[in-house]
C-alpha cells in the first residue's frame, strides 16, 4: 500500500536504511587475517572519536599477507624508505626474501635512478670537497698521481658553483684560477672541458648563473678554457658550436670584454676583419664597450650593450689559427646555424638584432657575405634594426674582396643596394672608400657595376655618390678604368654613343670638373690586346672609330671649366694682363690630348680600322 506513496517520511526511512551508524566501522578482509572469533570482531570496532591508524596498518598487513600468508608483489614498499623499512622488518619471516629486493630498489630507484640517467658524465665524476681545501686537495692528488681524484674534485667545484641553490663562492673561483695558473694543463682534460662547456651552453632550466645579470661563471669558464688551451694549436669543435649558440641567440656572455681571451680566438677562425672604431659613426651607442646593462633577456632591449667590445680595430691575425684543421666544417656550422635561425622565424623580416650581430662577425666567410647582401635592403627598411644594419653594412664593406666570381656577384648586389637615410649612405660611402684603399683591385669591377647600373633602366639613386667617392679616392685609376669600360661599351651591337656622351657630361659636372680627362683620353686611345681582334673583325668598326673621335673631342670641350672661362674673359676685357695659372694648365692639357689623338691616328688607326 505504501509503495507508491512518496513523502518526507518515506524518504527519511530510506535514508536511515542506507546510512551506516558511525559508531560501527568494520575492516574488510578474510576471517583468517582479522581473527576467527566474535571477540576479535568486537575488538576491531573503533569509536567515533578514536584513531583509525591501528586498524589501517592491520588492514594493510592483511592485504599483504593474503589468504595463504605467502609474499606477493610489494608495491607498497616504494612509498618511502622509512615506511618500507618498517614494513619489511615487521612482516615476519615470510618476507625475508623481499627485504633485500625492496632495499635495493630504494637505494637505486626513485630520484637517484632518474637523475643518474640525466646527469652528464662530468657530473657523475664530481667529488665533494671543502672550498678552502680545493687547491691543496687537488695538488696533493697530483703528487699522488691520482688523476681520477683531480678530475673529480675540479668537476665537483664546477658543479657546486653552478648549482641553483648555491651562491657563487669566491673561494672556489679563486681556487680554480690559482690551479689554472699553476697547472694549466688540467683544464685541457676532456671531462673538465665538458664541464666548462656546459657552463657556457644555453640552459632552459633557469639556473641562477645563466642570467644576464650574473656573468661570473661565464667569465670564469671562458678564462679557464683560454688558459688551458693557450698552448694548443688545435681547439675542439665544441668551442665553435658553443660560441655560435650564444652569439646567434641571447648573447649572454660573448660580448663581455672579460671573455675576450676565449672569444677572440673563436672569432679569428671566421677570418673576419674587424673595422676600426672611426669607421662606425660615433652616435651609435651600440659601440660603447663599457655599457653592459642588458637587464632584459630579449635582444630588443640589448642595443646599448657593447657589441664587439675591444675587438674593434684589432688585427685578425693577432691570434693564431686554432681551427684551421676544420675550415670547411666551421663554415658549414656557421651556415647551418644561420639557416636554422631563419627557418625558426615566421617571416623573412623577423630577424633579430643579435642575429645581425652574428652575421657581422662572420662576414669573413664568403658564403655569409653572399647570403647577407640580397637581404640587406630588406633589413635596412626595418626600423627596429637600424643600428645593427649599419654595423653589418660596415663589416660587409670592410670584408669584401674581389678574388672570385662569387665575390664579384657580391659586389654587383652591393652596388644595387638602395639607401635612403643619410646616416646609412655616409656609412656605406666610408665603407666603400676603405674597401678600395685596402684592396685597389676591387675598384675595376665595382666601377663597372655602378656604371652599368647607371646606364640601365633601373638606376640606383646612389650611383653618382659612389662614383664621386671612387674618383676622389683613386682619381687616376678611376679615370683609366672608366675609359676601359667605355671601350667595352663601344663594342656592343647597339649604338650607345649618345648615352655615353650624356653620362660623361653629367659625371664631369657632378665632380665639378675634378676629373683627369687626360688619363681618360690616353687609355681610351690605347690599343688593348684583348679588344683589338674584336674591333678588327667587327662589322661596326667604322662606328667605333667615329665614336672614339667624338668622345675625345667631347673631353677637350669638357676641360673648359668655369675658372677657365672666367680667366679667359678677364684677359680679353683687359682686367688681367698676365696669363693665369689655370689657363696655362688648360692649354697644357689640350696639347697633351691632341698629341695623344695624333699618335693614335698615326700608329693604331691604319692597322685596326683600315
Amino acid at each position: 500500500m505504501d509503495r507508491g506513496k512518496s513523502g518526507p517520511g518515506i524518504r527519511a526511512t530510506k535514508k536511515q536504511q542506507l546510512s551506516h551508524p558511525q559508531s560501527e566501522l568494520y575492516a574488510l578482509g578474510s576471517k583468517s587475517s582479522v581473527g576467527g572469533s566474535r571477540g576479535d570482531d568486537a575488538k576491531s570496532r573503533v569509536g567515533v572519536g578514536g584513531v583509525v591508524s591501528d586498524r589501517k596498518r592491520e588492514a594493510s598487513a592483511s592485504m599483504a599477507l593474503g589468504s595463504g600468508g605467502g609474499p606477493v608483489a610489494a608495491k607498497k614498499i616504494k612509498l618511502s624508505s622509512g615506511s618500507s623499512g618498517s614494513i619489511v622488518g615487521g612482516s615476519g619471516a615470510g618476507l625475508g626474501g623481499v627485504s633485500g629486493v625492496g632495499t635495493s630498489k630504494i637505494s637505486s630507484g626513485g630520484d637517484s635512478s632518474s637523475s643518474s640517467s640525466i646527469l652528464e658524465y662530468w657530473e657523475q665524476c664530481a667529488m665533494e670537497c671543502e672550498s678552502v681545501d680545493l687547491a691543496s686537495t687537488v695538488l696533493s692528488a697530483i703528487e699522488q698521481q691520482d688523476s681520477d681524484s683531480v678530475v673529480g674534485y675540479i668537476c665537483g667545484a664546477i658543479k657546486l658553483l653552478i648549482s641553483p641553490k648555491s651562491k657563487s663562492e669566491s673561494v672556489l673561483s679563486l681556487s680554480l684560477l690559482y690551479l689554472a695558473r699553476l697547472r694549466p694543463h688540467l683544464f685541457c682534460n676532456e671531462t673538465i672541458t665538458a664541464a666548462l662547456i656546459a657552463v657556457l651552453k644555453r640552459d632552459s632550466g633557469g639556473n641562477a648563473f645563466k642570467g644576464r645579470n650574473n656573468p661570473t661563471m661565464h667569465i670564469l669558464a671562458c678564462n679557464l678554457l683560454a688558459r688551458g688551451y693557450s698552448d694548443k694549436k688545435q681547439w675542439p669543435e665544441s668551442f665553435i658550436r658553443t660560441y655560435i649558440d650564444d652569439a646567434i641567440n641571447d648573447r649572454v656572455w660573448v660580448d663581455y670584454e672579460e671573455c675576450a681571451p676565449f672569444t677572440d680566438n673563436v672569432v679569428a677562425a671566421f677570418g673576419t676583419k674587424i673595422p676600426p672604431k672611426w669607421m662606425l659613426q660615433p652616435e651609435l651607442s651600440t659601440l660603447n664597450p663599457t655599457t653592459r646593462d642588458g637587464t632584459l633577456p630579449d635582444d630588443e632591449h640589448s642595443t646599448d650593450s657593447g657589441m664587439f667590445g675591444d675587438a674593434l680595430g684589432k688585427d685578425p691575425d693577432a691570434n693564431p689559427p686554432r681551427f684551421a684543421h676544420m675550415r670547411e666544417q666551421l663554415e658549414r656550422m656557421v651556415m647551418d646555424a644561420m639557416k636554422d635561425q631563419l627557418n625558426r622565424r615566421q617571416g623573412p623580416d623577423c630577424s633579430t638584432k643579435n642575429f645581425l650581430r652574428y652575421l657581422s662577425l662572420t662576414c669573413g666567410i664568403l658564403e655569409v657575405r653572399a647570403f647577407v647582401v640580397p637581404r640587406l635592403e630588406m633589413w635596412i627598411h626595418n626600423g627596429k634594426l637600424v643600428k645593427p644594419v649599419q654595423e653589418l653594412l660596415t663589416f660587409l664593406c670592410y670584408n669584401v674582396t674581389g678574388q672570385s666570381p662569387k665575390e664579384h656577384e657580391v659586389l654587383s648586389n652591393l652596388a644595387k643596394v638602395r639607401l635612403k637615410s643619410k646616416p646609412l649612405i655616409n656609412i656605406f660611402m666610408i665603407g666603400l672608400k676603405e674597401m678600395i684603399n685596402c684592396q685597389p683591385e676591387i675598384l675595376t669591377p665595382l666601377l663597372k657595376y655602378v656604371v652599368q647600373n647607371e646606364l640601365s633602366n633601373a638606376r640606383n639613386p646612389n650611383n653618382m655618390g659612389m662614383l664621386a667617392m671612387m674618383f676622389q679616392t683613386k682619381p687616376t685609376e678611376s679615370a683609366a678604368n672608366l675609359a676601359e669600360i667605355y671601350q667595352e661599351f663601344l663594342l656592343q651591337r647597339e649604338d650607345v654613343l649618345r648615352t655615353l656622351r650624356f653620362f660623361l657630361r653629367e659625371l664631369v659636372k657632378m665632380l665639378r670638373y675634378d676629373i683627369n680627362l687626360t688619363v681618360f683620353c690616353k687609355v681610351l686611345l690605347q690599343n688593348r690586346a684583348d679588344l683589338t681582334p674584336q674591333i678588327a673583325s667587327s662589322e661596326f668598326r667604322d662606328r667605333i672609330f667615329h665614336s672614339i673621335v667624338d668622345l675625345v673631342c667631347l673631353c677637350m670641350f669638357l676641360s673648359v671649366s668655369p675658372q677657365i672661362r672666367e680667366a679667359n674673359v678677364s684677359i680679353r676685357s683687359g682686367r688681367e694682363t698676365k696669363g693665369s695659372t689655370a689657363l696655362s694648365a688648360f692649354y697644357q692639357q689640350q696639347s697633351i690630348i691632341q698629341d695623344q689623338a695624333l699618335a693614335w691616328m698615326k700608329d693604331i688607326v691604319p692597322r685596326v680600322y683600315k
